[in-house]
């Protein structure tokens, strides 16, 4: 029997049962409000402390473990002697998850790190200078501190490098963690140091002028996205969880998954803090609430808690505590220099706190008046009055403090808002209010700092995607060039109608054209250079903001200029290039900026990435009936690709207009559909023109097993180019599973001349594992799999025994009526155990023809002597029909006048 039971039965009445305890312990009115579990979560929880496990939630709990005393009617120090034996563990050695906060403790000495962290990171002794991207949340503190529990690294942890270098140890691997993303001042001129790895929220310095960025003495890793640890992650925290609590983790995946895929819960800190609000809520209460609408609960929730007094101030928080966090953001967007997962001094965020809750009425001053003046009515309706009445700054982030949403980070007292999908939630909302409600001076005031230009730019491009363009006719109503702010606004709104307008979206031509003609007015335009904007340009730093590259911007003007009708806009004779030459060097200059940032992964994935190469190739081909050129754009090729295959004869000339990235092929589809030409079509003319070619090993990269375009292509390979694709790629794994039944029907035709040539091949097993099983039928019976090697074969047909075992029986049935022995000794010699019943009563009846020839019966002989040595649970069996096969062998050689051999 446990402490705890052994408190239940003294209790006055005795408690039976831990569920009975748990009922009673948040019944109570000294239970704690921050920690309120299910009821069956709480009786889990007691049964595992009552085994002496998970002491350090109670431990850490003081409150929990008063009402526990005053629940058991027992002594304080009677809950408080089983926590004895842990006042001199160590520290270091485990860590209790504040935004989980019924998962038992992590161990850092014993488990391994949660899914999100990069493999790299946890290998220090392959590091020489890695540098890890990780913003607040990735988990790079939960890291230092394994390593350093492991003792394979020395962590540090640091606001900037210059505050980490007096930290460094002379050698040995490091782990350095850089909170500030303006912290890197001082990396460039330390000594060159190996056993380095620095993880912070910013890229590395890059390399200097005319430097490639190959030369980067940093090997650079990022975090997998929410999407890919999303499974893996729930699995986690389901493990970490009581068995009967409200964490459901199929109903969290599926809610999980949008908010994941919109990037709304980016980080691995963020995920777990929603996985706890979904723990303690319940997924069936979150059923169809947004992000926002749950984060607004949590902080009415936990500023309840929080609240002992039920004061004015206390209601108007709990009613408004979450506007005041969004506020906040929107005034570390607009004023702030570090960005809004920067911890802060508590001085530094009652400076945040905005003009209109800063002056407050002090209210038990009014109400003191009012009482000695003996005016009860008016007193209540000042009441009333006062619950609208902020409670003023300091108030208000010492609520916020108190809550513990505003929480302590580092050793220097610093706050941060948590938990992180709370700060996540805050800050997307002050992004959608600055761009939709708040005047153009304010967002682009935001947009002037590189911590919050790419968010904000996301957000306007989503404000205006959805169609409401009044932010543009308030923007065109103002002296734009008077200000920074508006300056920069005006080139945000252009590149976003830009974008707009190469997507297909609708856009009114008069704010085309004034945004355009506003646009030009603010041209930076020197001499040998291409036109650029005054402000908005964040891309060369360690700061990224696709948006905000003027390659994008230049792209949006083509895109933007394109939309003008020939008597709307000012002229300018780059960035309007319709109707004039495509092939002059400063616009080949300029596509060739665009093509290169379309390219890069942060770019990629927009809808608008692939509209640039049908407009380029608008651009450089002009209309459907001129003749074709001979050397186009890359962003062209597709338009030229499809004019080639529509046009001309596409044996050899298709090769080269298609492009070898995944999003020029992708460009390709999307213009094949434009132009009607079903996409199967154009794949099995490429496939054409490759093999017409001389299958040059140039179109690797497009069309080769490993290509990442392969999932294009490889459905529509024609049947007869397969002995070319053998010849030239038989020694890689073929991505099979885009094969269609034209594929396997023609790769089975072909199987039985192109195994014995390529037996080494690994395509042969990957290929059976995927067969439907009436192919493999075929195989065995058409392919003759047993020829060969004897290693690649027996391997073959072990998957064959375990896919199909009665085809296999089959097949060897065969074998023995042709007479086969060698085919008959690779079947049976990987025969499984699990079959050996059916396949020895499937050999009687055949073994006992006459026409068996002598080397059949020696190979089934040596194959029964071995199941008999074996001594299976068929081994009776064998060793009957192997009696049966001796007699008959022994008739024979006396027919002969042999014997056989003593």
């Amino acid at each position: 029997m446990g402490w705890l039971k052994d408190l239940m039965r003294v209790a006055e009445p005795p408690i039976h049962g831990y569920g009975a305890l748990a009922r009673r312990s948040l019944e109570h009115s000294e239970w704690p409000e921050e920690t309120r579990p299910q009821p069956r979560s709480l009786a889990a929880l007691y049964s595992k402390l009552d085994r002496g496990i998970e002491l350090e939630w109670l431990a850490e709990r003081e409150a929990v473990q008063r009402t526990l005393a005053l629940a058991l009617g027992c002594p304080l120090d009677s809950v408080r002697r089983p926590l004895e034996a842990l006042r001199d563990a160590d520290d270091i050695t485990r860590l209790r998850f504040d935004d989980l906060p019924f998962a038992r403790p992590f161990d850092f000495r014993e488990e391994a790190l949660p899914p999100g962290i990069p493999d790299q990171v946890t290998r220090p002794a392959a590091w020489r200078r890695l540098w890890w991207l990780a913003p607040s949340g990735s988990g790079r503190s939960l890291a230092g501190r394994w390593l350093g529990a492991r003792g394979l690294a020395v962590q540090v942890s640091a606001r900037s490098w210059a505050e980490a270098v007096p930290q460094l140890p002379p050698s040995g691997p490091t782990f350095v963690e850089l909170e500030r993303s303006d912290g890197l001042e001082g990396l460039d001129d330390a000594p060159p140091r190996l056993g380095l790895c620095i993880a912070a929220p910013v890229r590395p310095p890059s390399p200097g002028p005319g430097t490639p960025v190959a030369a980067s003495p940093w090997e650079l890793i990022e975090s997998p996205s929410g999407s890919e640890i999303l499974g893996p992650l729930l699995a986690w925290v389901e493990a970490r969880l009581p068995e009967d609590g409200a964490f459901q983790r199929a109903a969290a995946q599926a809610w999980l998954e949008r908010p994941v895929a919109e990037g709304r819960l980016p980080t691995l800190g963020a995920l777990l803090g929603m996985c706890g609000l979904l723990d303690a809520r319940g997924v069936q209460q979150s059923q169809g609430k947004s992000l926002a609408e749950l984060a607004a609960g949590f902080v009415h929730e936990r500023l309840e808690q929080a609240t002992t007094k039920g004061s004015a101030e206390a209601q108007w928080l709990k009613r408004h505590g979450f506007d005041v966090l969004v506020k906040l953001a929107e005034e570390v967007l607009i004023r702030s220099s570090q960005p809004w997962e920067v911890a802060r001094s508590q001085d530094e965020w009652i400076d945040l706190v905005p003009a209109e809750f800063k002056d407050s009425v002090d209210a038990e001053w009014v109400r003191w008046s009012l009482a000695r003046s003996g005016g009860e009515s008016a007193l209540v309706d000042v009441e009333r009055a006062l619950r609208g009445v902020p409670p003023g700054a300091y108030r208000i982030v010492r609520a916020l403090a108190d809550a513990r949403l505003l929480r302590s980070r580092g050793t220097q007292g610093r706050l941060g808002v948590s938990p992180e999908f709370l700060r996540h939630a805050a800050l997307q909302r002050a992004r959608e209010q600055l761009v939709g409600a708040a005047s153009p001076f304010s967002w682009g005031e935001a947009l002037l700092r590189p911590h919050a230009a790419p968010g904000v730019l996301d957000a306007l491009y989503a404000h205006l995607e959805q169609g409401d363009f009044s932010l543009v006719d308030n923007l065109l109503e103002l002296d734009l060039a008077s200000q920074p702010a508006l300056v920069v606004a005006t080139e945000a709104v252009f590149v976003c109608l830009g974008l707009l307008v190469l997507s297909g979206a609708s856009v009114p031509n008069e704010l085309l054209t004034g945004i355009w003609n506003q646009q030009l007015r603010g041209l930076v335009e020197l001499p040998g250079e291409l036109p650029c904007p005054r402000l908005l340009n964040f891309s060369s730093g360690a700061v990224l903001c696709p948006l905000a590259d003027v390659r994008i911007w230049r792209l949006a003007a083509l895109a933007l200029s394109g939309a003008l009708s020939s008597r709307e806009g000012a002229p300018h004779p780059l960035l309007r290039p319709w109707g004039q030459s495509g092939s002059r060097p400063e616009l080949t200059h300029l596509l060739d900026g665009i093509y290169a940032a379309l390219l890069d992964p942060e770019l990629r994935a927009r809808a608008w990435a692939v509209e640039a190469f049908a407009m380029v190739g608008r651009l450089s081909m002009g209309d459907a009936g001129a003749a074709l050129p001979t050397i186009v754009h890359p962003l062209a090729r597709p338009t030229l690709a499809v004019r080639v295959l529509l046009e001309e004869d596409a044996a050899g000339a298709l090769l080269d207009a298609v492009g070898h990235h995944p999003l020029e092929v992708a460009a390709l589809r999307a213009e094949c559909e434009l132009r009607r030409v079903s996409w199967p079509r154009m794949a099995h003319a490429v496939w054409k023109s490759w093999y017409a070619r001389g299958c040059p090993s140039s179109a690797d990269a497009l069309l080769g097993p490993e290509s990442s375009c392969r999932e294009h292509f490889w459905p529509h390979l024609p049947g007869d180019l397969l002995d070319a694709v053998w010849a030239r790629w038989a020694g890689q794994a073929w991505p099979l599973e885009y094969f269609g039944p034209n594929q396997w029907s023609s790769f089975v035709e072909r199987w039985a001349r192109a195994f014995p040539k390529h037996a080494a091949s690994p395509v042969w097993a990957a290929a059976l594992e995927r067969l439907d099983v009436s192919w493999l039928e075929r195989v065995l019976g058409e392919a003759r799999l047993a020829s060969g090697p004897v290693g690649e074969s027996a391997a073959l047909l072990s998957i064959c025994w375990r896919r199909a075992p009665a085809a296999v029986v089959g097949h060897i049935l065969a074998r023995v009526a042709a007479n086969d022995a060698d085919a008959l000794a690779r079947g049976l010699s990987c025969a499984p155990a699990r079959v050996e019943h059916e396949l020895l009563l499937a050999l009687a009846k055949p073994l006992a023809e006459r026409t068996v020839r002598r080397e059949v019966l020696d190979e089934t002989r040596r194959w029964l002597r071995g199941r008999v040595a074996a001594r299976g649970e068929h081994w009776r069996q064998a060793y009957d029909l192997l009696t049966g096969l001796e007699e008959r062998v022994a008739r024979s050689l006396r027919a002969r006048g042999q014997s056989l051999p003593p």
